[in-house]
C-alpha cells in the first residue's frame, strides 16, 4: 500500500476523513476530489473534515518540502535526541514520497495505455477506483490475491472472469525468467499473445515502446540486442469471456454474418436473448473462429459457430439477479472536552465510549486529567481536545491515545484602555488667546473630574462677567487605570469657542403702571382754600383723583388770592413758597432742582461737570426751534467728544439715532464735517429714503479699510477655525431681497463649487442675537420709537446653531495648505481635501469654485502643513 498518500471514494455524506500515515507538518497535507485541490480543516492531528461533503474520488497526500532540511547542525552544538528524530523523520518521509512515485509511474509506463487503463494490478480487495483515481469502467481487471482469480467490472460489480477460456495469464514455461545470449533481438511466445496487451521484464525492470515492441501476436521484438545471461520476463493476458449469472454473452454466430447469439446452461429454456454489444474502442470487427467449442454445458441459441469477442471490446448488458446484503455501514463523529486552565493541559480525557447516534461520551462519567464534557465557567483561558468516533454498531470506543493535542480556544483579553475627553474653559475681555494651563492636572474617570487645571481656566463655562470671548482647550486622557496625568503639553490650542452678541430686541410692552405727579392750577371764586375744587381740577384735567404729590394752585385774581398745596395720603398739604406768574431775578438764582414747562434763554453754559438731556419716557430731543436743522459742532481748538446716547441696553440696538423730519432726495440723516481744511467729510444717508440702508455719497473713498462678510449659522456638533473655508448647505432664513442666512460647514472635498468664504469668528448661540435675516418690517410705536417685527421662524431654531461671521469680500486671511504645491502671489485658491483649508488652484481662470486670490507667497513642507496667507476674496 502507499507510504503517503490515500485513495478514497466520497459518499456525498462523510465529511470526516483519518490520515493512516504521519507527517512534519500539517502544511505538508494537500486534499483533492476529482484531481481538484479543496480547502479543508483539521479536527485534530489525525483527522481532517472536508465541507462540503465530496462525492467521487477522494487524494490526501502527504508531500515533504526536500529543498530545505529541517535540522542545521553546527559545529559545538548540542545533539538532541529530538533533532536526530527529527532528521530520520524528513529522510524516511521523503524516501517513502519517492517509493510511492515511482511504484505509479513504473505501473503507468510499463503497462501500456491500453491495458494500463483496464487492468488494475494485484490486490488483496476489490478496488473502487482506477490506478489513475477515475472512475471504473465495464470492463476493467484486476487480480485478486485473496480469491487468486482474474476479476473483470460489469454492472452487478466485481465477477470472477469466466472459467477455462477466461482469465489466463501467459507465462514463460515454469514461470522462471527466459535467460538471453549475447546479441539476441527477438523472443518467441509459443502460446500467442494479444498485440499490445502485455507485459515485458528485462532484469526485474519494466519496457515500455520503444525499447520492446510487442505487436506481432507472437514474438518480442527488443529495440537493442540483448546481452548474456539477461533475464525476460514475459506476462499476456488471453481472451476474456464475461460471464453475468448463467448467461454467457458470446459473439456474433454463422461464417458469414453477424447474429444475435445467447448461450445458456443445458437442459434450461432460453428466457431471453443477450444483444452482443461490441466496443468501438479498437475499430475491428468480429472475426470468425469456427475452431473454438462451445462452453462446456452450454448450448447456443442461433448459428452453428459462435464467436468469443475480447473483454476489452464488449459491454455487459441484461440485469443481473440480485446480491447479497452489504455489511452496515459505518456512522462517523467527532466529540470534545474541554478544561480552563493557566497553561495547556497535561493528559487525555482517557477511554470513552461514544454513541454515535447522539454524538455524546456516554462513559465514564467523570473523564480523566480535569477533562469535561462541557465549557466550564471561569476566567482562565479555554482549551479543547478533540477525537473521532467511527463504527457500525452504533457505539464507538475511543482510546485515550486518540484524543488530539489540547488546543487554546479562547482566553479573556487584556483590559483596555479608559478614555475620555477633557474640555477646560476660560472667558477673556480682549481677543487674545489665554496662556494654556502650566504642570500637570489629573482626570478621574471614576468621578468624571479635572484637578490641578491653572492659569484662569475652569472645568465650568465661567460666567460672562469674565469677559465677552470664551475659549476652550481640549486633552485626552487614557490610562488603565482609574485616574490620568494631562501634561501641560497634552493640551490642544486654545480655540475661541464663542463670545457675547449684542444685547437682544426690546421685550412686549408691560402693562400700564400709576401715572405719575402732576402741577396744575385753575381758578376759583372764592378766596380760601377748597379740596373739592382742587380734586375737581384734576379730575377735569383728565387725571382722576388725586396721588401723593400731586400739586394743585388755586387762584382769584380779583380777589387776590393764590394758594398752592400738594397732596399727602389723603390730605391737601401747604407749600411753604409759590410763585404764579413772571419773575425776574437779578443776580444768581441758586436751586437744587429747576421744574418748568419751558426754559428760554440766550444759551446755557454749563462750566464744570457733566450735561444731561433727558426725560423720564420716550426721546430725548436737541433741536433748533426755528429751524430744520440740529447740529453737534466744535468750532474752538478743543479736542472734539464723542455724542454718546446709551451704553447700557438700549431697545432696538441703536447708539445713535437722528431723525431729519423733512427728507428730500440731497438730505442727511447723518453728515459729519471736520472743519480744518485736511479734515475728512463723511456724509451719507441712513434709512429707506433712497431704497438703501445706508447710502455712501462723500467725494473720498466711500469705505475703508474695506472687507465684507455673511452672518452665516453652523451647528452645534460641528466645528471650524477662523480662516477656515465654508461651503453653504442650506438656507436657514430669508427676510427681504437683501439678507438670507444660510448653515454652513466646512469644506471637505477639492474644488467645492459651494464655498463662500472665510470664518472671521462665531459670536455666540443663536438666541444671544437676531440677525438681519430674521427681522421682518420695521416701523414707529406711538413713541416715535423704531419698531422691528421678528420672524416666526427664529424661535424654533435660535438653539440649535453658533452664529458666526464670514468674509467674502475685500481683504484679509485665509487658511491653506500644500496639497496642490506652494503658492504664489496672484494664485487663485480654491478648497482641498483637508477639511477647511485651501490649496493653489490649477490654473489662473476665475473659476465658479475660486474662493480667492493670494496677494503673497507661501511655501510647504509637506502636503498637509497648514498656514494662513493673506488674500482678496472673490466668492461672495
Amino acid at each position: 500500500m502507499p507510504y503517503s498518500y490515500v485513495l478514497l471514494r466520497g459518499d456525498g455524506t462523510t465529511a470526516n476523513f483519518s490520515l493512516p500515515f504521519q507527517y512534519l507538518d500539517k502544511s505538508h497535507i494537500t486534499v483533492k476530489v476529482k484531481d481538484a485541490e479543496v480547502p479543508f480543516t483539521w479536527l485534530h492531528s489525525g483527522a481532517i473534515r472536508i465541507d462540503p461533503a465530496p462525492s467521487g474520488k477522494v487524494e490526501i497526500r502527504r508531500t515533504t518540502p526536500k529543498d530545505v532540511a529541517p535540522v542545521n547542525f553546527s559545529d559545538g552544538s548540542v545533539l538532541k535526541e529530538s533533532d536526530l528524530d527529527l532528521m530520520t523523520t524528513f529522510v524516511l518521509f521523503c524516501a517513502q514520497e519517492a517509493q510511492d512515485s515511482a511504484d505509479l509511474a513504473l505501473l503507468q509506463s510499463s503497462l501500456g495505455s491500453t491495458l494500463y487503463k483496464i487492468y488494475q494490478g494485484t490486490k488483496a480487495e476489490p478496488p473502487f477506483v482506477r490506478i489513475d483515481g477515475t472512475e471504473l469502467q465495464v470492463g476493467d481487471l484486476y487480480f485478486n490475491t485473496t480469491l487468486s482469480a482474474l476479476q473483470v467490472y460489469g454492472v452487478l460489480g466485481w465477477q470472477d472472469a469466466g472459467t477455462t477460456l477466461n482469465g489466463i495469464i501467459t507465462k514463460p514455461a515454469g514461470g522462471t525468467p527466459i535467460i538471453a545470449y549475447e546479441g539476441q533481438t527477438k523472443i518467441p511466445v509459443p502460446e500467442g499473445y494479444t498485440p499490445g496487451q502485455g507485459l515485458v521484464f528485462l532484469n526485474g525492470a519494466a519496457l515500455t515502446e520503444p525499447d520492446v515492441s510487442i505487436t506481432d501476436g507472437a514474438n518480442i521484438i527488443f529495440k537493442d540486442p540483448l546481452k548474456a545471461l539477461d533475464e525476460v520476463f514475459y506476462e499476456f493476458f488471453s481472451t476474456v469471456q464475461i460471464v453475468e449469472g448463467d448467461v454467457v454473452v458470446g459473439g456474433p454466430g454463422g461464417a458469414t454474418t453477424a447474429q444475435n447469439v445467447a448461450f445458456v446452461p443445458s437442459g434450461s429454456l432460453q428466457s431471453t436473448n443477450v444483444q452482443l454489444a461490441l466496443m468501438e474502442l479498437m475499430n475491428e470487427a468480429p472475426k470468425p473462429s469456427n475452431a473454438i467449442p462451445a462452453p462446456n454445458g452450454l448450448f447456443g441459441s442461433a448459428g452453428t459457430s459462435p464467436e468469443y469477442a475480447r473483454a476489452d471490446h464488449v459491454h455487459v448488458g441484461g440485469t443481473g439477479g440480485s446480491g447479497e446484503g452489504g455489511a452496515p455501514g459505518y456512522s462517523n463523529g467527532t466529540v470534545y472536552a474541554y478544561q480552563r486552565k493557566a497553561v495547556a493541559p497535561v493528559g487525555s480525557p482517557g477511554d470513552v465510549t461514544v454513541d454515535l447516534t447522539s454524538n455524546t461520551i456516554t462513559s465514564p462519567a467523570t473523564l480523566a486529567s480535569g477533562w469535561l464534557r462541557d465549557i466550564p465557567s471561569g476566567s482562565d483561558p479555554l482549551w479543547v481536545t478533540v477525537a473521532s468516533a467511527s463504527s457500525n454498531t452504533g457505539t464507538d470506543n475511543i482510546s485515550g491515545l486518540e484524543w488530539s493535542e489540547p488546543v487554546m480556544l479562547v482566553k479573556n483579553g487584556t483590559d483596555g484602555l479608559k478614555v475620555a475627553t477633557v474640555y477646560i474653559y476660560q472667558r477673556k475681555p480682549t481677543p487674545a488667546a489665554p496662556a494654556l494651563p502650566t504642570g500637570t492636572s489629573t482626570y478621574d474617570f471614576a468621578t468624571k473630574t479635572l484637578t490641578g487645571v491653572n492659569n484662569g481656566w475652569s472645568t465650568t463655562i465661567p460666567s460672562s462677567a469674565g469677559g465677552k470671548y470664551l475659549y476652550v482647550s481640549t486633552a485626552t486622557a487614557s490610562s488603565l487605570t482609574d485616574t490620568d496625568a494631562i501634561p501641560t503639553t497634552e493640551w490642544a490650542a486654545a480655540q475661541l469657542m464663542a463670545q457675547d452678541g449684542a444685547a437682544g430686541s426690546d421685550g412686549d410692552d408691560g402693562a400700564d403702571g400709576k401715572r405719575g405727579t402732576v402741577n396744575i392750577a385753575t381758578s376759583t371764586t372764592g378766596s380760601v382754600w377748597s379740596n373739592s375744587v382742587a380734586n375737581s381740577a384734576l379730575s377735569s384735567a383728565g387725571y382722576g383723583a388725586p396721588q401723593n404729590r400731586d400739586v394743585v394752585t388755586l387762584y382769584n385774581t380779583s380777589a387776590n388770592y393764590s394758594e398752592t398745596r400738594f397732596y399727602s395720603n389723603g390730605s391737601w398739604l401747604a407749600l411753604n413758597a409759590y410763585i404764579n406768574g413772571n419773575m425776574l431775578v437779578t443776580g444768581t438764582l441758586s436751586a437744587d432742582k429747576i421744574d418748568g414747562g419751558t426754559i428760554t434763554g440766550s444759551g446755557i453754559n454749563i462750566a464744570n461737570g457733566n450735561f444731561s438731556v433727558r426725560r423720564t419716557d420716550g426721546w430725548a430731543f436737541i433741536r433748533e426751534l426755528s429751524g430744520i436743522n440740529a447740529t453737534f459742532d466744535n468750532t474752538s481748538n478743543g479736542a472734539v467728544r464723542p455724542l454718546t446716547v446709551s451704553t447700557g441696553n438700549f431697545g432696538n440696538h441703536c447708539g445713535i439715532y437722528v431723525t431729519a423730519k423733512n427728507k428730500s432726495a440731497t438730505g442727511h440723516g447723518i453728515q459729519s464735517r471736520a472743519t480744518s481744511s485736511n479734515g475728512v467729510v463723511s456724509s451719507g444717508i441712513v434709512g429707506a429714503a433712497n431704497g438703501y440702508d445706508f447710502y455712501a455719497d462723500g467725494d473720498g473713498v466711500n469705505y475703508g479699510p474695506f472687507t465684507g462678510a455673511h452672518d452665516v449659522l453652523m451647528a452645534k456638533d460641528k466645528i471650524a477655525e477662523p480662516g477656515d473655508i465654508l461651503i453653504d448647505l442650506q438656507c436657514v432664513a430669508r427676510s427681504n431681497i437683501s439678507n438670507t442666512i444660510f448653515e454652513v460647514e466646512r469644506s471637505s472635498e477639492p474644488y467645492q463649487r459651494a464655498a463662500m468664504g472665510a470664518l472671521v469668528m462665531f459670536r455666540g448661540e443663536l438666541s444671544e442675537a437676531v440677525p438681519a435675516a430674521f427681522l421682518g418690517e420695521r416701523g414707529l410705536n406711538e413713541k416715535g420709537e423704531i419698531t422691528v417685527a421678528r420672524l416666526a421662524s427664529y424661535d424654533s431654531v435660535k438653539h440649535d446653531y453658533w452664529l458666526g461671521s464670514a468674509n467674502a469680500l475685500g481683504e484679509g486671511q485665509i487658511n491653506v495648505c500644500g496639497e496642490n504645491g506652494n503658492i504664489e502671489a496672484g494664485d487663485f485658491i480654491v478648497t482641498s481635501s483637508i477639511p477647511g483649508k485651501g490649496m493653489r488652484q490649477g490654473d489662473d481662470l476665475l473659476r465658479s469654485y475660486t474662493v480667492a486670490r493670494a496677494r503673497e507667497t507661501v511655501t510647504f513642507d509637506s502636503p498637509t502643513e497648514v498656514k494662513q496667507v493673506a488674500c482678496i476674496y472673490v466668492c461672495g
